[in-house]
């Protein structure tokens, strides 16, 4: 599949799809300067996608995606590093849960001081 078909069919700019592959996240076949996806690729674009939903930087989505392409000769360390940015991840998304649970709160309560005080004594 040409570098066209594979952008539309994940809805992606033709633009984002070269910058990953310079960033080092998509790895194309090349073949008379064109680039050439096909299943790794495809499956490469599901998981940065999926990532990126988790809210991951593209240094940790590379990160991610060397180590399981490494996964076969993979040691206790890659493993190691691998569970650690799930876990940064989590613990960082947490933070973010929390911040924004107390500024809900806030708002509720700046919301409810401007209830219109009528509405307060039914």
């Amino acid at each position: 599949m040409r570098i066209g078909e594979f952008a539309k069919s994940f809805d992606v700019s033709q633009s984002m799809v070269r910058y990953y592959i310079n960033y080092g996240l998509l790895i194309p076949d090349a073949k008379n300067k064109q680039y050439l996806f096909g299943k790794n690729c495809m499956a490469d674009m599901e998981q940065i996608q999926r990532f990126k939903k988790m809210r991951f930087s593209l240094n940790d989505i590379h990160a991610i995606l060397s180590i399981q392409r490494l996964a076969i000769n993979m040691l206790p360390k890659d493993r190691l590093l691998y569970r650690q940015l799930f876990e940064n991840q989590l613990r960082s998304l947490k933070g973010e849960l929390a911040k924004i649970d107390d500024q809900l709160m806030h708002l509720e309560q700046l919301m409810t001081s401007l209830e219109d005080p009528k509405t307060q004594n039914s």
